[in-house]
């Protein structure tokens, strides 16, 4: 299989990585936990600040495995 999304050939554009990032993180974490990690995310590309975003998944991922 060639080009697919995400491939040299058909990058994928900023809505694209937003719609996949959501995909899989909302069944798992919420809407509002997903698009708060996605928001940090940005954030993290301009600052720089990596432990904040991991803080902030470790913690979202702690409360929804316990309540499981």
């Amino acid at each position: 299989m060639t080009h697919v999304p995400g491939d040299p050939a058909r990058p994928f554009d900023r809505e694209s990585v937003r719609k996949k990032f959501l995909r899989f993180t909302q069944p798992v974490l919420g809407a509002d936990k997903a698009a708060r990690i996605l928001a940090r995310c940005s954030g993290v590309l301009a600052t720089g600040a990596f432990s904040q975003l991991i803080d902030e998944i470790e913690q979202a991922c702690a409360v929804d495995a316990c309540s499981r």
